[in-house]
C-alpha cells in the first residue's frame, strides 16, 4: 500500500536549497511542526526527505541543517505537569535557532501532550484524507447515490467544526452577493474603458 503523502515540495523549498540558505529552509521545517504538533501526518519527515534528495541533486550533496547543541538565551525546561502552548511555542523557537538533534523529542513529546485534545492544522488534513477515502469507498460499492458527505474543515487553535457547503450549494445560497459583485465589477469595467478611450 502506498504512503500517503502530506508535503508539497515548492519553489520556496528549491530556493532555497540550490542558494543553501539553511535559516529558511530550518523555519519551514519548524513551521510545518507548528501546524502539526501531535506529528499526525509524516509532512515533517517528508519535508526532511525531499530537502536531502533535492539537494543532493542540485548541489551534489545533501544540506546539513542540523546543529551542535547549544543552550539558548533564557532558556528554560518545564516538568511535564507545566507543558502548555507557550511552553511549546518557545521550543520551536529554540529548535529554529539551534536546529540540534537532541531538541527534537522533546518538541515532539510536548508537542503530543499539549495538543493532543485540540483541533490542529494536521489533524485536519489527516481527516480529510480519511473522509475523502470513505466517500471515494462509497462511491465505488455502488453507492453513487448517497448524498455527498460535506468535507470537515477543522480551523487550527479554536477547536471550531464547520461545514463546507459544495461549490453548488454555495453559488445558491448567495447568488444575490455573487450577481451584485459581477454587476459591480462589469461597470467598474466600463467606467474605465470609457475613460480611457477604448
Amino acid at each position: 500500500m502506498m504512503q500517503e503523502k502530506y508535503f508539497n515540495e515548492n519553489d520556496t523549498y528549491d530556493n532555497a536549497i540550490r542558494n543553501n540558505e539553511k535559516g529558511v529552509l530550518r523555519a519551514l521545517l519548524v513551521g510545518i511542526i507548528g501546524s502539526d504538533p501531535t506529528f499526525v501526518t509524516t509532512e515533517y519527515e517528508e519535508a526532511n526527505a525531499y530537502i536531502k534528495r533535492k539537494s543532493e541533486q542540485l548541489n551534489g550533496k545533501a544540506i546539513e541543517l542540523t546543529e551542535t547543541y547549544s543552550k539558548q538565551e533564557d532558556e528554560y525546561t518545564k516538568n511535564q505537569d507545566n507543558w502548555d502552548e507557550d511552553y511549546f511555542h518557545m521550543l520551536l523557537v529554540w529548535y529554529e535557532d539551534n536546529y540540534a538533534t537532541e531538541r527534537f523529542a522533546n518538541i515532539k513529546a510536548v508537542g503530543k501532550e499539549v495538543y493532543k485534545d485540540k483541533l490542529t492544522l494536521g489533524k485536519a488534513k489527516k481527516q480529510n484524507r480519511v473522509l475523502a477515502k470513505q466517500q471515494e469507498a462509497e462511491n465505488t460499492s455502488g453507492n453513487r447515490a448517497a448524498e455527498k458527505k460535506a468535507q470537515v474543515v477543522m480551523a487550527a487553535g479554536n477547536d471550531e467544526r464547520n461545514t463546507r457547503l459544495p461549490l453548488g450549494e454555495w453559488f445558491k445560497q448567495n447568488w444575490k452577493w455573487v450577481a451584485l459583485i459581477a454587476g459591480s465589477i462589469a461597470a467598474v469595467s466600463a467606467i474605465i474603458a470609457l475613460l480611457s478611450g477604448k
